[in-house]
């Protein structure tokens, strides 16, 4: 509960849980500074204004210790006093909760336009191309046929595969345990050997070792399978083929890069690269969920990914992941393991 005047919304009287709220020691504060942005701000002092009073206000402020939160607030003015009074509720938990549903449910729209979409194209082209062989007469014709026909199918067998694991990794909780880096960031190479011009490829490991590295097995080999398999695929024809996986393992975290001297993207498309279904090139053999998988699980790790990337130069992924060190404790007749 608060009271503020309605000119400068300076804090007057302001109980204890209002302050632990806004992350203040004491009255001076004014609630003008809360607002996130000028329409809000201005939204509010002319519903107090016009009307005297607001109600159900729900909108996210920053406060004073630098916190986001979001606040449903309820307020009347008293004008010959030039005073506002109200209150107002720490509803941050239930609004984040209503917005991630809002985010899962576009995602799923998309999600569903798109697989009817690019799961329906192959098979229609299959039976054209079924069609067709059957019409020819002649045997030698028939070839460039089944190579269309295998193309297809393996665009939709990509498709599948990348639809399978995110769908497994996302049930999946996260599991913790521990991860010689180097010993798999090298699985992750050899297990994409099949990959056209592998061979070609040069590919450069350093790490600092020292402090022990716990985290998801499964989602660390997902997240360097996708980003150095996209380093193979696009590379360049002009140069020696160079794929550097560097990484340093802290006590709180490990930084790990995939860097390439590939070709490159364009700052158009660097910012939506990580979206569902995205392709920065239409001539991209993936499925557009290569990179979607990356963030998804190096957030469900409670990580960060960036980008730099230069056309015709090459691409760098840097990436953050926390590492949580366990420590054993000895307790009662077993050995129990702790987060630290």
């Amino acid at each position: 509960m608060f009271r503020a005047d309605s000119e400068s919304l300076q804090l007057l009287e302001i109980n204890d849980k209002g302050r632990l709220i806004l992350g203040i020691q004491s009255n001076i504060f004014s609630m003008e500074s809360l607002f996130c942005n000028d329409s809000d701000r201005k939204y509010f002092k002319d519903e107090i204004a016009q009307k005297g009073l607001i109600s159900n206000f729900d909108v996210e402020v920053k406060t004073a210790d630098k916190r986001s939160v979001w606040l449903s607030i309820e307020a009347t003015l008293f004008f010959e006093e030039g005073i506002i009074e109200g209150s107002f509720n720490d509803v941050t938990e239930g609004k984040n909760s209503y917005l991630d549903l809002q985010h899962a449910n576009k995602e799923l729209e998309h999600f569903a336009f798109h697989v009817s979409h690019d799961l329906r194209s192959p098979l229609k082209s299959l039976m054209g191309l079924i069609d067709s062989i059957r019409e020819e007469n002649r045997q030698e014709q028939l070839s460039p046929y089944f190579s269309m026909m295998k193309e297809s199918i393996s665009r939709m067998d990509m498709l599948i595969k990348d639809l399978l694991e995110l769908a497994m990794l996302n049930q999946q909780s996260v599991k913790k345990e521990k991860i010689l880096l180097e010993p798999e960031i090298n699985k992750c190479i050899q297990s994409l050997s099949y990959l056209k011009n592998y061979h070609n490829f040069n590919f450069l490991i350093e790490i600092e070792n020292g402090i022990d590295f716990f985290s998801d097995v499964v989602r660390i080999r997902t997240i360097l399978s996708n980003l150095i398999s996209n380093a193979i695929k696009y590379h360049r024809q002009d140069q020696v083929l160079v794929v550097k996986i560097t990484g340093r393992i802290l006590e709180n975290k490990v930084k790990i890069s995939v860097e390439d001297n590939g070709t490159g993207i364009d700052p158009e498309h660097q910012k939506k690269i990580f979206n569902m279904f995205y392709r920065a090139n239409s001539d991209c053999e993936g499925s557009g969920l290569g990179l979607y998988i990356v963030k998804n699980n190096i957030e469900k790790l409670g990580g960060k990914i960036e980008l730099q990337s230069i056309p015709g130069i090459g691409t760098s992924f840097d990436l953050e992941i926390p590492n949580t060190i366990l420590k054993p404790e000895i307790g009662g007749e077993s050995l129990a393991y702790i987060e630290k």
